[in-house]
């Protein structure tokens, strides 16, 4: 037990003392993609290095250190191409301390999110039982997919919007555009996640004890979803303008609520009531950033951005009632992955693109883009 504590404190310690820094660097120069190929190299190398040492008939310890020297070999990539490609980097110069002043309330956002992110699952353990526990986990493991995907968009385009950030007039041609895209991307894909929940759990689920078809659970998780991924735009707003001082309070808030009402609603529906007080949290955060930004940092009306929020609501709504029409039939995994394919394929296109014919200005310089683009390549 201790060499396995020890062996995953080391592979913890070499990913923050390490390669940690190299990664954050690579992503504020808009090369999150090398993160992402050695990432993702790790992962499928430590897939299958434990199936191999397990089918070998390795015991745990061993297994477990496999994390220690593959991110021991992660640590190395990174600093082996950040060495190479950015010679000028001097890693022995005194630090800006200055840069980071704001540290404390950076810490405070971060303690105020792991709060926010582990009530749920806290108070299900401590309220109810871990058959609660497991149907919740099952859940949000499938909705988390889509916040997956989600994120690394928004990762992709991070750097550029912050690099821009300074010209007022060229960032928030940029910032429009991404905003649109993005909430519609957010909209699109939960809608979809929305109309397959049941019947993926129903073919997941078929022989199990537990009752896992809720029926109102597919609804509160996505639109949790929506709440806490179609926000990021304006939430990148404040990392930009590096607003963590005066929006500490506001995310304590956030969590002070979904604590408060969760628990006074978990006594009455349970788990609904835990992903209720989550939904509600997010309702007033959600909120309060978009207002915040707009009107704070950006110096503009929110208008704008509600009536993104609106259209893809409307479009989302629509978008069900039409499907519920469709009668599916789904009698294996292959069939509902096909139609839940063929439904992305034509719902996601039509939504965004609906997106930018409503908000012309964004749509015209997204075309002006792809044509920069176009001439760019030939």
């Amino acid at each position: 037990m201790v060499g396995i504590v020890l062996l995953t404190g080391g592979s913890g310690a070499i990913a923050y003392f390490c390669h940690a820094k190299y990664k954050l660097f690579l992503s504020a120069d808009g090369k999150g993609y090398v993160s992402s190929i050695v990432v993702t190299a790790y992962q499928i190398m430590l897939s299958l290095g434990k199936a191999i040492f397990l089918l070998i008939g390795f015991d745990v310890l061993t297994v477990q250190s496999l994390y220690l020297i593959l991110n021991a070999g992660q640590a190395l990539i990174f600093t082996i191409y950040v060495r190479k490609k950015y010679k000028w980097v001097d890693l022995k110069t005194e630090p800006d301390f200055e840069a980071i002043s704001q540290r404390k309330s950076v810490i405070v956002h971060q303690i105020s999110t792991l709060i926010f992110n582990n009530t749920d699952v806290l108070l299900l353990t401590f309220f109810c039982d871990l058959k609660a526990v497991s149907i919740y986990a099952l859940y949000k493991n499938l909705i988390n997919m889509i916040g997956t995907l989600v994120n690394h968009f928004s990762e992709s385009l991070n750097f550029k919007l912050g690099q821009t950030f300074d010209d007022r007039k060229k960032f928030l041609r940029l910032h429009d555009v991404y905003e649109t895209f993005h909430v519609a991307l957010t909209f699109s894909l939960c809608t979809i996640a929305y109309v397959f929940f049941l019947p993926f759990l129903t073919l997941y689920t078929k022989g199990m004890d537990a009752n896992y078809l809720l029926t109102y659970m597919p609804l509160l998780m996505c639109s949790a979803e929506i709440l806490n991924y179609a926000r990021i735009p304006s939430q990148n707003v404040i990392t930009y303008a590096g607003h963590f001082k005066q929006t500490q309070w506001r995310s304590l808030l956030e969590s002070i609520i979904n604590l408060t009402v969760s628990i006074a609603f978990v006594f009455i529906w349970g788990i609904y009531g835990v992903v209720l007080g989550t939904v509600i949290a997010l309702l007033y955060r959600t909120n309060d950033i978009i207002i915040y930004t707009n009107h704070k940092i950006l110096r503009r009306s929110v208008w704008g951005v509600y009536r993104l929020w609106i259209v893809n609501i409307l479009f989302s709504a629509l978008t069900v009632l039409l499907l519920n029409v469709i009668p599916f039939r789904f009698d294996n995994y292959f069939s509902l992955i096909l139609s839940a394919v063929i439904v992305c394929v034509v719902v996601v296109p039509i939504q965004i693109t609906t997106n930018f014919l409503i908000n012309k200005e964004s749509g015209r310089e997204l075309i002006c883009f792809i044509k920069k683009k176009v001439k760019k390549s030939n």
